[in-house]
């Protein structure tokens, strides 16, 4: 297992990196400069520093006492990691129609039919092999 996979915060860093330097060269070209804020969020709703310093300014700026300004941060934190978690899975059903030969229309993907098709169960790995054969 990775480092990565034990320590929390550390995929995010790294993503919040490899943005940096991917988006580098554009930002750098753009005028005016725009402030490049790289979003990063792990399996768990670990964020990256800069996208939560970014956050926790927001919602400094927008005032409020303590209370409401840590419910404020809380709901939104949560709002993203939803929107991102959607977002992946929407990727994975893409990728797997894509592999096993299916085009889905938008809104025809569900997991069901993932799972049924592969014999994967909920929440574990396939087989070795599995899904190379199908892929293949």
């Amino acid at each position: 297992m990775g480092f990565a996979a034990m320590v929390s915060g550390i995929a995010a860093k790294e993503g919040e990196d490899d943005k940096e330097i991917k988006y580098r060269e554009v930002v750098s070209r753009t005028v005016p400069r725009p402030t490049f804020i790289p979003l990063a969020l792990e399996i768990g709703e670990t964020w990256g520093d800069r996208a939560m310093d970014f956050f926790r300014e927001a919602v400094r700026r927008k005032g409020g006492s303590q209370s409401e300004q840590a419910a404020f941060l809380g709901y939104w934190m949560r709002r993203f990691s939803v929107r991102f978690a959607a977002g992946v899975a929407t990727v994975m059903m893409r990728r797997w129609a894509r592999f096993s030969g299916r085009s889905y229309a938008a809104g025809e993907l569900e997991f069901g039919s993932f799972y049924a098709e592969t014999g994967v169960a909920p929440g574990t790995a396939p087989p070795p092999g599995r899904l190379a054969a199908r892929v293949g």
